[in-house]
């Protein structure tokens, strides 16, 4: 399945795509990036996708000399993001535009990044990631809708529209290269939250990250309760283990999924000692009457969607946090 590394000099910037076992979204998001951004390189890293993954990216390749395919042996978007980057630094590459096979982009999207990085004079350039609004099952579309709430986003800046300007972290779209490989890539040891920790390492180097507001990213959530329970696993472990990386604290939004999973665990005990529950009736209570008015427009039904996802992200999240704290050396 691996092609070659290109030759020096044949790309200015390229599109690295990492993915396994996206065979729902790949064409979806390839079309996007090649079909209004000529010129430009496409490389999909494959982690070991056994979805048929490979097999479109193949067919897509055979008709499109910009697209290839490549094998991430180590499976997971630091090790593809690293390998793509020694691959475009042979390759004469000054910069790396980094995709994601469960989003859409708008058009242009990958000469406006380029050209946000020369005008803001930035080693970074990164974007909303909007949830959509248009999905392929009846939980994606009630996650969708949770994550562009406080309630599935807790307010953090780049899941929301707002304002232009340099920032401390966002959803990463373009890097530039000698940066990126300047201050070590990606942590390989991190499954999820690579970018927190890239960012955190860019600024002590003197980095500038711009969050360009007006080139919003549609993002797929995942489609059903479980593997919303996995993401969230693995963020919340990533995120502690960053936190405890640069000796940081984890912030409000960060802490509120572990106080509610606490409230969780020790809601049993009320059949003992009723007050114990509390906690959790209370959470409980507050996230229906939220996911009531986040979905009132889709109906009963909709809502307690959005009611069930929402406590599995946060538990998910939580659970992920405390692993993190409580195995602090050990890979993501």
């Amino acid at each position: 399945m691996t092609q070659e590394s290109p030759g020096p000099g044949i790309c200015d910037a390229v599109v690295v795509l990492p993915v396994l076992n996206e065979a729902g979204y790949i064409e979806d998001a390839v079309n996007d990036l090649r079909g209004s951004n000529a010129g430009v390189m496409v490389w999909v890293m494959d982690g070991g996708s056994t979805d048929g993954t490979i097999d479109l990216v193949r067919a897509m390749a055979a008709k499109d000399a910009q697209l290839h395919l490549f094998n991430n042996p180590g499976g997971s978007q630091s090790h593809a993001m690293n390998l793509a980057a020694q691959m475009a630094a042979d390759a004469d590459c000054r910069i790396m535009v980094r995709a994601d096979a469960h989003c859409r982009y708008p058009a242009e999207f990958v000469h406006g990044m380029i050209g946000l990085l020369s005008e803001k004079v930035a080693d970074s350039v990164t974007v909303p990631l909007i949830a959509t609004q248009v999905a392929y099952t009846r939980w994606q579309l009630a996650n969708g809708e949770l994550q562009r709430s406080w309630l599935g986003n807790g307010g953090a800046r780049h899941r929301q529209l707002g304002r232009s300007g340099w920032v401390d972290h966002g959803h990463h779209a373009a890097l530039l290269l000698d940066r990126f490989l300047a201050v070590g890539g990606y942590d390989i040891n991190l499954r999820a939250c690579e970018d927190v920790d890239y960012d955190h390492r860019l600024q002590i180097a003197g980095g500038r990250i711009w969050f360009a507001a007006n080139w919003p990213v549609v993002y797929m959530p995942r489609a059903n309760p479980r593997a919303t329970w996995q993401q969230m696993l693995r963020n919340g472990r990533a995120r502690m283990q960053v936190a405890l990386k640069h000796r940081r604290r984890l912030n409000r939004r960060q802490l509120l999924p572990v106080v509610a999973l606490s409230g969780l665990i020790g809601a049993p005990l009320g059949l003992i000692w009723w007050p114990a529950a509390l906690p959790a009736i209370c959470y409980l209570t507050l996230v229906t009457a939220l996911a009531l008015r986040i979905g009132r427009k889709g109906g009963f039904i909709h809502s307690m969607r959005i009611a069930v996802l929402a406590v599995t992200s946060h538990a998910g999240f939580g659970a992920g946090v405390l692993r993190g704290l409580m195995n602090r050396r050990a890979p993501i």
